[in-house]
């Protein structure tokens, strides 16, 4: 009696644990655009996508710089605002959740925690800010997906995570444990036409269209090694200069896919490379991928 109780016990957690999802602790990310923002956790809900992210403001030195062997007097003070830092952050109320590869599978930010949508939060030298996001619940089977809050702009830097893995397995299907009775069918009855009182002609507003966001990525390397190099790749972007730097020569770029670019790729040591892209000419695919892109021969 008490071995049959157990046995019932473990299945009903078995089946609790299944239907609400997944976590993922620190998920591996394979290119980001800013080091300064994590991802800590991802929870996979019957409802939500859950993102656990934390920003960290590192700032400036908050001393100034002294000559080597001089020290102040120990009742100097500094200025109010001396060496202080300061920046503000916000999240994106257009941030989606992409699947790679599918720009037509995304899914909506639905609320922001501890972090603002639509104002700014000011954040001093050395603060830690621990902020969730809720998405639309991935589809199962999706164990990857883009966190893309949008385009960087002039003095402002977007979080982008390409590449996120996370455990989200396919449901399987759900066996019948026994057959229901057949219920006999009813009579059908020939419905009467609707008086002309009570006919309502309805028209549906068509959806906005939403822009549509091509992705460029790639590798900067070597041309004589064929070894990756970090390097900084420059653009122009509705009269804004960007910038992108990526440490592992890798990069990925979302871009407005009606646009036209000229990219200006540099790194120390070596002679810069130009590269052209107009991701409408890419046969008009939705998705736009540009290969590796080789360097100029030699170094300085």
């Amino acid at each position: 009696m008490n071995l049959k109780s157990l046995l019932v016990f473990f299945c009903a957690i078995g089946l609790f644990n299944t239907s609400f999802g997944q976590t993922t602790e620190n998920p591996k990310v394979e290119e980001q655009s800013a080091d300064y923002v994590k991802i800590k956790r991802v929870e996979l809900t019957e409802q939500y996508t859950i993102v656990y992210l934390q920003f960290t403001e590192h700032g400036s030195s908050a001393e100034p710089a002294l000559p080597r062997g001089f020290k102040l007097p120990p009742d100097f003070k500094l200025p109010p605002n001396m060496g202080k830092s300061s920046s503000q952050i916000w999240l994106d109320p257009e941030t989606r959740l992409y699947k790679p590869g599918e720009i037509n599978t995304k899914f909506k930010l639905i609320r922001a925690e501890n972090i603002p949508t639509s104002d700014r939060r000011t954040v001093s030298k050395g603060e830690k800010v621990d902020f969730v996001a809720y998405f639309e619940r991935l589809t199962p089977g999706i164990e990857t997906f883009d966190f893309y809050e949008g385009r960087s702009k002039q003095g402002q830097q977007s979080w982008n995570f390409y590449g996120v893995s996370v455990k989200n397995p396919p449901k399987k299907p759900i066996k019948a444990l026994s057959k229901a009775p057949v219920k006999p069918k009813a009579p059908i009855q020939k419905p009467e036409p609707p008086k002309k009182e009570d006919v309502i002609i309805s028209k549906t507003p068509e959806p906005a269209e939403e822009e549509e966001m091509a992705v460029i990525k790639g590798t900067v390397y070597d041309a004589k090694t064929k070894q990756p190099v970090s390097a900084q790749i420059t653009y122009l972007e509705n009269g804004d200069s960007l910038q992108y730097r990526s440490t592992s020569g890798t990069y990925r770029i979302g871009l407005d896919s009606k646009g036209k670019y000229n990219f200006r790729i540099g790194a120390k040591g070596y002679y810069g490379s130009n590269l052209e892209i107009a991701p409408s000419d890419s046969s008009g695919k939705k998705n736009f991928y540009e290969g590796s892109v080789p360097y100029a021969a030699g170094q300085r």
